[in-house]
């Protein structure tokens, strides 16, 4: 009885993870939330998240500043494929920083990375 609570419990360790993995904002729709993420491909051009959000939701774009350096830094994520077949999706996070067009962020190899196509954390205006 021992042995199949264990079992039990390592099953459910183990598949913890996955149901954290979903990102709880959708994309491309603030769906009644105060935020969504949002392409930052408009009318065929690339745009920084300032430039997206104006031009997707008249919003702004979620952003952090570090007292050290005068930089904005504003979230984006890019969707990956993964696993041996390449068949699974998910989104590594990163950074936009001010007006350079391309989302930085670590690969899963852990390597520095960035892509120029990606989503934008844009929240509604106050």
């Amino acid at each position: 009885m021992n042995k199949s609570k264990n079992i039990g419990v390592i099953v459910m360790l183990i598949l913890l993870p996955l149901s954290v993995l979903a990102d709880p904002i959708k994309d491309s729709s603030m769906d009644g939330n105060r935020a969504g993420w949002y392409l930052n491909i408009h009318d065929n051009k690339l745009l920084t998240c300032p430039e997206t959000c104006k031009a997707r939701v008249n919003g702004l774009p979620e952003s952090v500043t570090s007292p050290e350096v005068s930089k904005k830094a504003f979230l984006c994520k890019r969707s990956i494929k993964i696993g041996k077949a390449q068949k699974k999706r998910a989104w590594l996070y990163g950074n936009q920083f001010d007006d350079k067009k391309a989302c930085y962020l670590f690969d899963q190899s852990g390597r520095r990375a960035y892509s120029d196509k990606y989503y934008c954390l844009c929240i509604n205006q106050p």
